[in-house]
């Protein structure tokens, strides 16, 4: 007879999901809020820090959390067969080629 499922996991997951939500929010909210005092002519200093905060700090931790839990990267990925330096293309905003490091699109998770 089959054990009956864990739901458990499921809970943990959706738990996480509401702490990625909560970060994405956060992240649009600084945004915007960035853009609204650069419109109304606010200091530079508090333009930048919000901008900075949804650029960088925000954004990063969220693609953190959702690359440790939902798409784990093993520390030591075996290579594949064929694979060069584990670099990719990815088209640029400008439409030119960049290089990306590291080969996993789960790395390269965003918003």
């Amino acid at each position: 007879m089959d054990e009956p499922y864990d739901y458990t996991q499921e809970d943990h997951a959706r738990e996480v999901e509401r702490v990625l939500m909560y970060i994405a929010q956060a992240h649009r909210k600084a945004e915007e809020i960035a853009a609204q005092l650069a419109k109304e002519g606010a200091e530079r200093r508090f333009v930048d820090g919000l901008e900075t905060a949804a650029a960088a700090a925000l954004l990063a931790e969220h693609n953190r959390l959702l690359n440790t839990t939902h798409f784990p990267v093993p520390e030591d990925p075996p290579a594949k067969p064929g694979a060069g330096s584990g670099d990719a293309l990815a088209p640029s905003e400008d439409g030119e080629q960049q290089q990306l490091t590291g080969s996993s699109d789960q790395q390269r998770m965003a918003l």
